[in-house]
């Protein structure tokens, strides 16, 4: 089952949405590390493994001839294989799948990012707040790289009480800027924008059969019980007070994007798109409108495998970009230019009456 670019669980795996390079497997506070130059143990399993899961679960598969695929792929392999001859082997199959999001996660990197503590590259801050002339609220989401469940509930709450804090009752407007979100995991982004999301059906993945699972904060399904475990109770309970702070009064939601917004960052976007409050503003999103599910390997690193297209709660479904209701591309005006003129021109502070 698909809940989201997120969490499924089956054979001890957990999909994330994803984009460049996620995540970690930590088992208590082991984690395995071999010597890339060093010979790996059973390399053809690993192999067979990875063309597996490929064939398997690939929103493309059915577009590859995986007999001569496979093939490929142990040719790779020379009589005493090291860890990059493996990778290597990876690779091959990856480009005979041929998509732009399914990606192989190194040992090193996928062992860092799951990582328990904060560190530099992942700023608990993936969000800032402040506050315009004429009551809009201006919040910005850039990407998050984790998939510690301590982590994603710390950070993703901290942000939503941030934005909590921003959003007032005399807050006429709201900036979402979500241009320089390239992607991560989409948890803490939708956790931390609960009051702009609202309730039931926030955003559907499509999978190759065109089977669509819809995504809520209800998060009763077994893979996100398996992953989240408690934590989905309070993630559930803390929507059912936040997420209906913009339902009644329906303020207008300006959001920008831009090129760089990718993989979940177009998640997150797409959840907003669809609402008669929300309007668009920028230049086509990155193009990873897509779900990744990883799949933790034997060899300690990982596969993100591009599993299901998204749609928004409206059932519309996205193949590549996103566009956005105003693009700028061609404009004297800057996106967040336009999101301005937009919100003063709905506020009655700064504009004419909604």
């Amino acid at each position: 089952m698909i809940s989201s670019n997120f969490v499924i669980a089956k054979e001890h795996r957990t999909s994330i949405a994803v984009i460049g390079a996620l995540t970690a497997l930590a088992v208590g506070a082991f984690v395995w590390l071999i010597r890339n130059d060093m010979p790996v143990a059973n390399p053809e399993r690993l192999v067979n493994t990875f063309v597996d899961h490929v064939q398997e679960g690939a929103l493309n598969s059915d577009g590859v001839n995986w007999t001569a695929t496979r093939r490929a792929a142990l040719a790779e392999l020379p009589k005493n294989p090291t860890e990059q001859d493996v990778y290597r082997a990876y690779r091959t199959v990856l480009h005979a799948l041929g998509d732009n999001h399914t990606h192989h996660v190194p040992r090193e990197h996928f062992a860092r990012l799951g990582a328990p503590a904060r560190n530099n590259g992942n700023s608990p801050q993936f969000v800032t707040t402040s506050i315009e002339p004429g009551g809009i609220a201006r919040i910005e989401v850039r990407g998050y790289m984790s998939v510690n469940p301590n982590r994603v509930i710390t950070d993703g709450f901290e942000a939503l009480a941030m934005i909590e804090k921003a959003l007032q009752p005399s807050t006429c407007g709201i900036i979402v800027d979500l241009s320089a979100n390239a992607g991560g995991n989409m948890y803490p982004m939708f956790m931390a924008l609960m009051p702009l999301l609202g309730t039931g059906t926030l955003m559907r993945h499509v999978d190759r059969h065109r089977k669509a699972h819809n995504f809520s904060w209800v998060l009763d399904d077994e893979a996100s019980k398996k992953w989240l475990g408690e934590y989905a109770r309070q993630i559930r309970d803390r929507a059912e007070k936040s997420s209906s702070w913009n339902e009644t009064a329906k303020r207008p939601i300006a959001v920008i994007q831009s090129r760089s917004t990718g993989s979940s960052g177009e998640a997150t976007l797409i959840a907003l798109r669809g609402r008669s409050h929300v309007k668009t503003f920028g230049t086509p999103s990155a193009g990873y409108a897509t779900s990744n599910q990883l799949i933790p390997l034997a060899d300690g690193s990982a596969l993100a495998l591009t599993v299901a297209r998204m749609a928004d709660r409206n059932g519309t479904v996205y193949h590549s970009q996103v566009s956005p209701d105003v693009d700028v591309s061609t404009s004297n005006l800057s996106a967040n230019e336009a999101a301005m003129q937009y919100l003063r021109a709905a506020c009655p502070e700064t504009g004419t009456s909604r």
